[in-house]
């Protein structure tokens, strides 16, 4: 564990950057810079993390008569989910949070949901976030996987009953097919570009896309700081799929080196690609090695908001590989809670948004940190 005197507080006018001791000069010998997507360069709070709440309060409802205060109870749990590293899929989020909910229905049976009774609505809503708590701090990472293992486990001679109900999902899936992934990505998408991505008529009656209330957290004179410092070595390592990320960012993607992104989640779009793309699941290090090959780094910079984030340049480490992590803070449901996961990981600098980058990038060249 990190201890606060291993960082150097750096103030600014976003708010305070953390420094890890002993790092400013390979912060000073940066020649790339890979960005993660949500929470970096575009703010997803009102459209993913949305679409989470919305997918899980519809499924609860239509398939098992559930409604819960999502809004207010997911935010802290998506988090917890993101910090073990192996939820960088929100599909896989919106299942865990789903089969974590189904626990507290086993041995019930709930009227409709204006009957529930308020008190209970807590106790399951407690129920879901202890357990939430017990899986988060174990040592497995890998998504849904991880989520069936950990049931498993806890119900023995039941799960497989319990198994049943979720198989009712249609997860793992894609569009149209499961109701899960179908729901979240027309609420996400929106009429018009889910039609474009699947080829295939919405269903569930979602008139306008989440992906709309996206905001571009870098500017383009940001981009271009960080540019002249760096040498214009810039790229994209996320689970989003490439029309999506183009859709938000627009002009944008400009700044950025598609040969050397790796857009994960068209993997998830069109399995076809599974055989290109499966090797760059986060936190794989492969799409680092990738990016930093394609952008003939040295020394690259990867600003990520997350566990499996942090775990991809560790991974990258563990191969000898030279990699510096910067991890943002400010676009998470506990900013003051992220910061202190940073630190106990062990990142290299710690940003309250990237458009922070520029200024701190600027300093270190200049010897003025």
């Amino acid at each position: 564990m990190m201890m606060m005197d291993e960082y150097r507080v750096i103030s600014g006018e976003g708010g305070r950057s953390y420094l890890r001791t002993g790092k400013l000069d390979e912060l000073r010998s940066i020649d790339a810079v890979i960005f993660d997507c949500d929470g970096v360069l575009i703010d997803a709070r009102g459209s993913y993390d949305a679409a989470i709440m919305m997918t899980v309060d519809r499924v609860l409802r239509e398939m098992f008569n559930l409604r819960l205060p999502w809004r207010r109870l997911a935010p802290p749990l998506v988090q917890k989910l993101r910090q073990t590293g192996g939820f960088n899929n929100d599909w896989d989020s919106v299942y865990a949070l789903v089969a974590f909910a189904l626990l507290f229905l086993q041995a019930r049976r709930l009227g409709a949901p204006q009957t529930i009774a308020r008190r209970e609505r807590r106790e399951i809503a407690k129920g879901i976030a202890d357990s939430i708590d017990t899986f988060a701090a174990s040592e497995r990472t890998s998504g849904r996987a991880s989520v069936d293992s950990f049931l498993r486990a806890r119900l023995s001679s039941r799960y497989e009953s319990f198994a049943r109900r979720l198989k009712m999902l249609g997860y793992p899936g894609n569009p149209p097919d499961s109701f899960l992934t179908a729901v979240f990505d027309e609420a996400y998408f929106g009429p018009s570009l889910y039609r474009r991505i699947y080829a295939s008529e919405p269903r569930y009656g979602y008139q306008k896309g989440l992906i709309d209330r996206e905001r571009v957290l870098l500017s383009k004179s940001d981009l271009n700081r960080v540019r002249k410092v760096v040498g214009k070595s810039l790229s994209i390592i996320t689970g989003r799929p490439y029309l999506g990320t183009k859709h938000t960012l627009g002009a944008t993607m400009d700044y950025f080196d598609r040969k050397a992104s790796v857009f994960i989640g068209d993997l998830d779009l069109d399995p076809a690609l599974a055989s290109s793309l499966e090797k760059f699941r986060k936190p794989s290090a492969a799409g680092l090695m990738h990016s930093r090959d394609a952008l003939s780094s040295k020394v690259p910079l990867y600003v990520g908001d997350s566990g499996e984030d942090i775990m991809m340049v560790e991974n990258a480490r563990r191969l000898k590989e030279r990699f510096l992590f910067a991890g943002t803070y400010g676009t998470s449901f506990d900013p003051h809670e992220q910061v202190e996961f940073f630190r106990r990981s062990g990142a290299d600098l710690i940003l309250p948004a990237a458009r922070s980058l520029p200024r701190i990038l600027e300093r270190a060249k200049k010897n003025s940190l």
